[in-house]
């Protein structure tokens, strides 16, 4: 092993999570009483324009008022280049005591991930907490990627790592009409068998960007959570991913088969002796 010792960062209970627009308040209650480990209430892509200071006041009281048990909460914030962003993380961390996380969407560079940090270090200040803010964000454009592995390190708030795919593929313009599985237009011919057959060989366009955010987390610090949505799952659970979004209440088909469960649990008791296992 490296010299190099990682520190540790929190580990919540992360095997699902449950969007729900911060506007929709008709799926609060249902939200707080589900299957999910959890919870965003969106800003940003699931909120209209001329919505978005009245969607935060309904974040806010939401968060204050339901009771939410021992879900995990954040809320997703607007783009940092918007006029919403920094009056939303304002407003939210100041007035939420019940808050968890801020998930930060389209983060670009490490400097992203410090400016959130610094203005919650010093909210944090004014406003004491029990506990820190953690940051999750989203890597969705070609300039996140490019420095994914300087942007997972710029935080020690800094606990989940999303690949948003749609965002992504538009950034990277694709062109393409299937957003997150895989594409049967993306293959290869094999070579011909002894009987002259070639067989069309699917591959996963998205792998090397999953691959590369794989590893960015799991090099530089010894614990953070990567998230993908459902239709992504498939295949992915060997590439270190390690949650599913939903967009609705989960059906019961997210990563936790049996052999997951088990694994996690190896890990948890592995953790304590000071030694990891392997998948």
């Amino acid at each position: 092993m490296s010299f190099t010792v990682t520190k540790p960062r929190t580990r919540r209970v992360q095997r699902s999570e449950l969007a729900v627009p911060a506007t929709s308040t008709h799926f609060f209650e249902r939200a707080a009483s589900g299957a999910a480990d959890f919870i965003f209430l969106d800003l940003e892509d699931a909120v209209a324009p001329a919505r978005k200071p009245e969607a935060r006041e309904i974040a806010i009281e939401a968060l204050n008022r339901i009771d939410w048990g021992s879900k995990t909460l954040a809320v997703r914030i607007n783009g940092l280049d918007t006029e919403w962003a920094h009056r939303d993380i304002i407003e939210i961390a100041s007035r939420c005591p019940r808050l968890d996380l801020v998930m930060v969407p389209k983060v670009g560079t490490p400097f992203d991930v410090r400016f959130v940090d610094a203005l919650l270090t010093g909210l944090e200040r004014e406003f004491p907490r029990a506990r820190p803010l953690g940051i999750e964000i989203l890597i969705e454009t070609t300039l996140g990627l490019a420095n994914v592995e300087d942007i997972v390190q710029a935080s020690d708030r800094l606990e989940a790592v999303i690949f948003g795919i749609g965002d992504y593929s538009i950034d990277l313009r694709t062109c393409g009409e299937i957003i997150g599985a895989s594409d049967p237009r993306y293959a290869v011919l094999t070579d011909a068998d002894a009987h002259g057959g070639r067989r069309l060989h699917w591959n996963d366009q998205w792998h090397f960007a999953l691959a590369r955010i794989a590893n960015a987390c799991r090099a530089p610090v010894s614990y953070t959570h990567l998230d993908v949505y459902k239709r992504q799952l498939q295949g992915r659970i060997r590439c270190a991913w390690g949650a599913v979004w939903f967009g609705r209440k989960p059906s019961g088909d997210g990563p936790d088969t049996r052999a997951t469960v088990e694994w996690r649990s190896l890990c948890a008791a592995s953790s304590k002796a000071g030694s990891m296992p392997s998948c």
